[in-house]
């Protein structure tokens, strides 16, 4: 993951935020997935802190992603 924080440097994207914040914290989600004293720390009412902390994971990587996208394209553009 810390390749993916040197594709777009610091730059944002109207609002959605910041490509590096987003894979940086995307890291820390990965660190406490894989952590499982950290991902139990997220269970709650039956459901599995780890797979809890997949689903943030995912998130700030899809969003990470778009991000990407969109600077991708405002560069070519």
């Amino acid at each position: 993951m810390d390749e993916l924080k040197l594709a777009f440097d610091d730059k944002q994207w109207s609002g959605i935020g910041n490509y590096t914040g987003k894979v940086e914290t995307a890291r820390m989600w990965a660190d406490t997935y894989f952590s499982d004293r950290k991902s139990s720390q997220y269970d709650e009412n039956g459901m599995s802190g780890r797979d809890k902390v997949k689903g943030f994971l995912l998130n700030d990587l899809a969003t990470a992603a778009q991000i990407a996208k969109n600077l991708q394209g405002q560069q070519n553009g």
